[in-house]
């Protein structure tokens, strides 16, 4: 959006606080996902996460193309510590107790990576208790 708007030819400067990770997400109701197969299963996780981890590939090479293009432009890019600010956003979690136990610990960006290091995605498909339940299979890119 800033490079191909031109925002950039008025903002001259840019802070990358990363506030939004990439997220691919595929959810279906628990009716749906409750007719199929583990086969089924693993196949959706399986191809969902190898999609995702495409998607992130070229996601990072396209964002990297765009920040040259921008600093060549003469935007000049701040990357400001997020530690105090990730600190303080933590605590909000405490704040919603009737949130899923474990919400933050089981789906934080840094638990997603490391759990997709190390299995497929199909080992993240869970059930949270919000108003509605769902499966959900995701994955989360590196940039935190």
């Amino acid at each position: 959006m800033l490079q191909g708007q031109k925002l950039y030819e008025q903002a001259r400067y840019l802070t990358m606080v990363n506030y939004l990770t990439n997220t691919s997400v595929w959810i279906g109701g628990e009716a749906f996902f409750s007719t199929l197969s583990p086969e089924q299963l693993e196949m959706i996780h399986q191809t969902g996460y190898e999609a995702g981890v495409y998607s992130q590939k070229l996601t990072l090479e396209r964002d990297a193309e765009m920040l040259k293009t921008m600093q060549a432009a003469g935007v000049e890019v701040i990357y400001p510590d997020t530690g105090p600010f990730q600190k303080k956003a933590r605590e909000v979690y405490s704040q919603f107790p009737e949130w899923t136990p474990g919400l933050y610990e089981n789906h934080s960006p840094a638990t997603a990576i490391s759990i997709n290091a190390q299995r497929p995605a199909s080992s993240l498909l869970g059930r949270t208790r919000t108003n509605r339940r769902f499966h959900a299979s995701f994955w989360q890119s590196g940039r935190i």
